[in-house]
Parts: C-alpha cells; sequence; structure tokens
C-alpha cells in the first residue's frame, strides 16, 4: 500500500478527473462512511481560482443513507489544510481506502441508490450529495461486478476457500454482536471462557468444546433473520471491494467472496446461518469474548465493564464515578446496566425541584432551574441509551437534539398543565421518541427505553420527597441553592473540555483578579459589619466608614470590636491575602512591582499546571476541600475569634466571586435550552501561543511531540515553544523535537 495514499492535492486530485474518494470499513451494524472530494472548476486564466467541494455519507450496506454534509467553494489552501486533516483524523478512528469517486458509486453506494428511504429529519444536504455520487458513477467502466473480480482476484479465488480472519485486525474491531442485540434475538447467554482451554492447541476436553460450539450454532440460527441476511451480505461485499482497492490483501478479498456467496445461497435456500461461514464465525467468536469482558456471561459475577469508567468521569457525560478498588464505578448507571437521568446528585436535585414545583407552585422562581437540570438529565440519558440500546441504526446528532427539545418543552407543559399532568411521563417519552426515530428505531425498542425513562423520572421523585426535611449530602433543599450546584456542575465540565485549549495568557487572565475589585469586595465586607457592630455596641458614633479610601477612626475602648476589625481591614488590604506567602495557599497576591500598592489576586499554580482542567473542573463545580482547608488554616491562626470569622466570610466571597467571574468570563458557553455539553461543534479549538480561535480545527496544526497544543502558525508555536511549551512537552516524539526558523519539526 503506497504510504501517501492518504494525500490530498491538486496534483493527486489530476488522476482521478470524476473525483477521488476515501471509504471506510464497515462496523459492526453495517454502518460505512464515504468521504469524496469532486473539482469543479480548474483555474486555468489569471486571477481565477480552482475550486472544489467536499462531500461526506454515513450509508448502511443494506441500501440507505442515513446522513450526508456537503461543503462547497474549498480553495486550494482550504484543500491542503482543512480537507488533509480531516482525512487523516478520520484515518486514525477508522481504516481508510482510496477510491476513485466513480467506482464508489458503482461498487459501493449502488444498493444506496436503488433503495434510499427518505428517513429521519431532513436534511439538505443529502439528495445532494447523492445526485453527486450518482452523477461521477456515469464514467465508471462498463464492465459488470464478475468480470471486475476476476481481473482483479482471478488466480486468488482458485485457491484456499478462506483465509483466516484475525479478529485482532483494525477494521474488524466492532465486528460482534451487542448483548442488546442478543437479548432482542432470545440468544441464550455463552459460558465463561475458560482461559486454559484457549491456551491449549488442541482442548481434550470436547464436552466444553461442544457446549461452545453448541451456543455458537444456536446464536447464528437466531440470527437468521431476513434483516440479517441483508445485513452480513452487504458487510461480505463491502469489504471485498474494500480490501481489493485497500491492496495486498486479494486473499481476505477471495475469503469474503466466499463468505457473501455462502449467505445469499442460505438465504435463496432458506437455510440457517452456520458459524462455519467466515464472516458469520469471526462475528459469533468475538461476540463470546465481548460478553466475557463485559460480565455478560453465565455465572460471571464481577462488574461488566459497562459498569465502570476508565477515568474518574463518565466518558460520555462526565459525571463523576464512584472510586471502588481497582474499578471505577459510574453513577450515571444501574446495576442492571440501565443508564439513569445523570448521576445521585443531578437525580436528587431534580426530583427536588418537581417536588417543590408541583406543592409550592413556584413557577418563576423553579421553572428556569428545572429546565437546566432536566436538560442535563434528558442529555445524560440519551447520550447512555442511544449508544447502549440501539444495535440496528442509531439515531445521529441532530435527531437526538431535536428529541430532547421536543421532549424538555412536553416535560415543561406537563408540569403547567393540570390536564397534561394526567398524561403518564411514559406516553409523553415514547410519543416523542416515536415522532423522532420512529423510521431509524424499532418500536419495541422505543417502548423499551420509555418505560426505563419513567422508572428513572420515579426514582427521582422518590429522592426528592425527604430532601424537604433538610440537607442532604452536603448541600440545602432550597430550589435556587440546588440550582446553584447543578448549574455549576454543567458550567464545570464545559470549561474543563475548552481548559486544555486556552494559552497561558488566558489561563492567567481568567484566574486573577485586580486589586481594585477585590479592594471592592473586601470593603463591602467591612462596611456592612462595621455597620452592625456600630448600630449595635460601638460607643464612638464619628468614625467613618462610607469608602475604602476613608480614614479609619477607632473609639477609645481598645475592648470594643472596632479594633479587631481596624485591624482585618489595614492587614488584609496591605498583604493581600496573608496567606499568600504559603506555597500551598490557593489564593496568590501578585504586586505590580511599581510601589504603587496595584497587583492582581490570583488562583496558584496548581490550577495552572493541570492540563486536564480536574482541579478547575471541582473548583467550579463545588469548591473542592483542598480550598476550604487552606482557608480554615489561615483563620485559625487569629487568636481572635472575630477575626477568625470575618476573614472566613471574606475569603468566601472571595472564592464565590472566582467562581462566579471564571463562569461569566467564558462567553461562547451560551446558558440557553438548547445548549449541550455533549456536543463537540459548541467548543473552539484555539491556538497555544495567541489564543486565536477558529470555527474548527481547519486551520489549527497539532504539536509533534505531545499532540495536545494546536497553533495557528510557526510564529506562534515557536514563541509557544520557547516561552513554556519545551517544558511541559511530553509525549513520544518529544525528545526528537528541534526547533526551526519556520516551525517546531519531529526528527
Amino acid at each position: 500500500m503506497d504510504k501517501n495514499f492518504l494525500e490530498v492535492s491538486p496534483k493527486s486530485l489530476s488522476r482521478s478527473p470524476h473525483g477521488l474518494a476515501f471509504v471506510t470499513s464497515v462496523d459492526g451494524r453495517g454502518i460505512f462512511s464515504v468521504f469524496g472530494i469532486f473539482q469543479l472548476r480548474k483555474g486555468v486564466q489569471r486571477g481565477v481560482r480552482t475550486i472544489y467541494e467536499f462531500a461526506g455519507a454515513l450509508c448502511f450496506v443494506g441500501g440507505k443513507v442515513i446522513d450526508a454534509f456537503l461543503q462547497k467553494d474549498i480553495n486550494e489552501t482550504q484543500l491542503k489544510t482543512y480537507i488533509q486533516s480531516y482525512i487523516k483524523l478520520a484515518s486514525k478512528r477508522v481504516p481508510l481506502a482510496r477510491v476513485p469517486a466513480k467506482d464508489v458509486a458503482k461498487l459501493f453506494m449502488t444498493q444506496c441508490f436503488t433503495k434510499q428511504t427518505n428517513s429521519g429529519p431532513f436534511n439538505e444536504d443529502l439528495q445532494e450529495v447523492i445526485e453527486i455520487f450518482k452523477n461521477a458513477g456515469n464514467f465508471a467502466s462498463t464492465e459488470t461486478e464478475e468480470e471486475f473480480l476476476k481481473s482483479q482476484l482471478g488466480e486468488t479465488l482458485k485457491g484456499p476457500k478462506f483465509a483466516r480472519l484475525d479478529s485482532r485486525r483494525p477494521e474488524f474491531s466492532s465486528w460482534w454482536i451487542e448483548f442488546s442485540e442478543l437479548t432482542h434475538m432470545e440468544c441464550p447467554q455463552p459460558d465463561k471462557i475458560k482461559r486454559e482451554i484457549v491456551q491449549e492447541k488442541k482442548s481434550k476436553n470436547k464436552e466444553k468444546e461442544d457446549s461452545g460450539q453448541k451456543w455458537r450454532v444456536e446464536v447464528a440460527q437466531r440470527l437468521s433473520v431476513r434483516e440479517n441476511y441483508v445485513r452480513f451480505a452487504g458487510i461480505a461485499r463491502h469489504m471485498v471491494y474494500w480490501f481489493i482497492y485497500r491492496g495486498g490483501n486479494d486473499k481476505i478479498a477471495a475469503t469474503f467472496v466466499v463468505a457473501h456467496c455462502g449467505i445469499f445461497e442460505a438465504h435463496r435456500n432458506g437455510k440457517h446461518l452456520t458459524p462455519e461461514n467466515p464472516l458469520l464465525g469471526l462475528f459469533v467468536d468475538k461476540t463470546h469474548l465481548k460478553c466475557d469482558e463485559f460480565g455478560t456471561c453465565f455465572g460471571q459475577t464481577r462488574v461488566p465493564l459497562k459498569l465502570t469508567s476508565s477515568r474518574k468521569t463518565c466518558n460520555l457525560c462526565n459525571t463523576p464515578a464512584e472510586i471502588s478498588g481497582r474499578n471505577n464505578l459510574l453513577t450515571c448507571c444501574d446495576d442492571s446496566g440501565n443508564f439513569k437521568l445523570g448521576n445521585e446528585l443531578t437525580q436528587a436535585i431534580l426530583g427536588n425541584l418537581i417536588y417543590n414545583y408541583n406543592r409550592e407552585k413556584l413557577s418563576d422562581e423553579v421553572m428556569l432551574p428545572l429546565e437546566y437540570v432536566l436538560l442535563d438529565a434528558l442529555n445524560c440519558f440519551f447520550a447512555h441509551a442511544l449508544n447502549s440500546l440501539y444495535w440496528f441504526f442509531k439515531p445521529n446528532g441532530a435527531v437526538v437534539r431535536e428529541l430532547v427539545d421536543f421532549l424538555l418543552r412536553s416535560m415543561k407543559q406537563r408540569l403547567c398543565s393540570p390536564l397534561q399532568k394526567l398524561l403518564p411521563v411514559k406516553d409523553v417519552v415514547f410519543k416523542a421518541l416515536q415522532q423522532h426515530c420512529a423510521t431509524t428505531v424499532p418500536e419495541s425498542d422505543l417502548e423499551n427505553i420509555a418505560n426505563l425513562f419513567a422508572a428513572s423520572y420515579d426514582n427521582c421523585l422518590a429522592l426528592g420527597e425527604p430532601m424537604l426535611t433538610g440537607p442532604i449530602e452536603g448541600f440545602d433543599a432550597k430550589p435556587e441553592w440546588a440550582f446553584n450546584i447543578a448549574l455549576c456542575s454543567r458550567i464545570a465540565n464545559s470549561i474543563r473540555q475548552k481548559w486544555k485549549f486556552l494559552s497561558s495568557t488566558d489561563k492567567e487572565k481568567l484566574l486573577s483578579f485586580k486589586r481594585e475589585v477585590v479592594t471592592d469586595l473586601v470593603q463591602d465586607t467591612f462596611r456592612k459589619t462595621m455597620a452592625m457592630i456600630v448600630r449595635v455596641r460601638c460607643k464612638e458614633k464619628s468614625m467613618s466608614i462610607k469608602g475604602s479610601s476613608a480614614p479609619f477612626l477607632a473609639c477609645q475602648d481598645h475592648r470594643c470590636a472596632c479594633h479587631s476589625l481596624s485591624t482585618f481591614q489595614f492587614n488584609f488590604l496591605s498583604n493581600l491575602p496573608t496567606a499568600s506567602r504559603a506555597k500551598e495557599s490557593h489564593l496568590v497576591y501578585k504586586p505590580s512591582g511599581c510601589g504603587d500598592g496595584e497587583g492582581i489576586l490570583t488562583l496558584n499554580s496548581v490550577f495552572y499546571m493541570d492540563d486536564e482542567g480536574d482541579a478547575l473542573h471541582e473548583f467550579i463545580r463545588l469548591a473542592n476541600e483542598e480550598v476550604w482547608d487552606s482557608i480554615e488554616e489561615l483563620c485559625q491562626s487569629f487568636q481572635c475569634e472575630r477575626l477568625q470569622f470575618l476573614h472566613y466570610a471574606t475569603y468566601r466571597r472571595l472564592v464565590l466571586a472566582f467562581k462566579m467571574k471564571i463562569i461569566q468570563e467564558y462567553g461562547d458557553i451560551q446558558l440557553l435550552p438548547e445548549t449541550t455539553i455533549l456536543d463537540a461543534a459548541h467548543f473552539r479549538e484555539s491556538c497555544g501561543g495567541c489564543g486565536w480561535e477558529e470555527n474548527g480545527p481547519e486551520r489549527l496544526y497539532l504539536c509533534g511531540g505531545c499532540l495536545g497544543v494546536r497553533y495557528c502558525s510557526s510564529l506562534c508555536q515557536r514563541r509557544h515553544w520557547e516561552e513554556e511549551h519545551r517544558r511541559v512537552c511530553t509525549g513520544e516524539y518529544s525528545d526528537k523535537i528541534k526547533v526551526t526558523e519556520a516551525v517546531v519539526e519531529v526528527n
């Protein structure tokens, strides 16, 4: 295979006058993608640019174009940056094959043209993309598919019937039957895999081998329905042509020819599928391995992987996971693998808000936080459900967003209208699912997910009732406080996703306060406290407390509280803050260096050095315990209880002010109902040197060492490398990086 087969340039496109395409390998559901680049106009005359268009389609091998997109008016510069980077990024996630566009229409998408049906939300680009590939297919050669296979695999087809298909190949990474499909087809659970039998070349225990063989045969028979004949035959047919154009795998391509013929003959003669077919055998064997890995085999007691996360948070919705031994248990999932409406905190808040709304009718105060919390709960639920419960067609992102918006409006109507409250939640959800997913998801699955949602919703209501009696797990039962917790948690997830793309300048600006802001905040606390002291206890009535610059005159009674307040005022503002001298302090004051008393108050370097944003995430979400511990240690260092309380109150206001400042300065995070943290297009990546943001990653280049920082130009990359990135760059190629005048390169 050519090493430059992913190259996209005017020279490479000139070799394919009717367009160039890249086709992905097919997954276990029979879904594949096609990316096509077509030249619209050749810039021959002076001043006329060459224009291209970029089309993509998501297809099902049985004959359906599920989704499509079209990018028009692309020049040569964008061709080398945007399109080239897009194709290379796609190749890292799924193997690609380079195919002329005219052959794609004839060999890979011909079933999609003849059986295409309109399904899902309306897509303006879909019909136009179909016509583009159809027009390219008009220039394909007139030879039949049989003639094409003979010309490509003539001698190979005469060899052995099939080659061994290695399940470790990346092309077969998703070739297994999901547990939800096995349940849907009423397949039995497999037995646990005996490792000692797998490692032996020839097992002497024939009884155990026979039980495994019986399960393989029974599963293949249960899968022998019309939809699966079309699905598996389409997968085999797709991989035949895919391996031919991929190159160097003619024997595997011939194996799939045999597999396709076997499936076609079984369907025509009314016979069951068998694991002796190389394609079915690979699917069944890998399914057994996955069931053993996920903990769904018969008699398994260990925690399934579906209930755990590889990180401290869920990989999909970023809810915190419960650390238990070696496994991080997901709190957004129950013991049966059914995903709930967010984690336990989100469920408790949602139940509390709904209970308060039904009980007190606080529509103005509760409906807005209820809308935000319910939106997060819906996004969390469907982000998991649509990736785990649906095994045939998964609704795309547009369907999910429309579904959540519709369901959010329906739930609000149900809460506000007395008549709507009589309608069960299950019926509301089922109606929404039926309206948006009926053409792509079986009705039985829609009913199952509606029942699951209704059960989770009832659990939230059950959790909400006890909260009225008092605080639970550290948060108050008031609706506005619950809303604050849920909103900060949602914003914290968004901030963490973008934090690693911010430049050091933007991070410092985000995590710092100007001296004048802090002075006003401290003076406000001081004035309110002093006014109370003067009004209640202080004998001196002539002291000035109107502004921060006014002199402070304490009374003559040294036992009066105003002397403690005077000490606090001058010490706190002159050495702001007192704890900044300690390295472990989370609040650090940096003077301007001009002797003018100006400076900035900033969070400690622990937040700057955290590239993943975990520390900042905890700070925004619930103000992590380390911050409060450092504040309490500082306050306890004062002997006067009044100073302890006053310092604690002021630091608490500073921390909360920091939190609100960080949230407000993330202007691109719109707190609207249609905003979702699960939508990757909502977050824009920025240059690590200057912080310039683009509406996509097409003009940003990755660092060749750590592959974690992006740059808009070689100048920014070189400057950032000299300033700080040289010290923190860690990666496979970091020791091979050298700095040139133009760009940071890898040897």
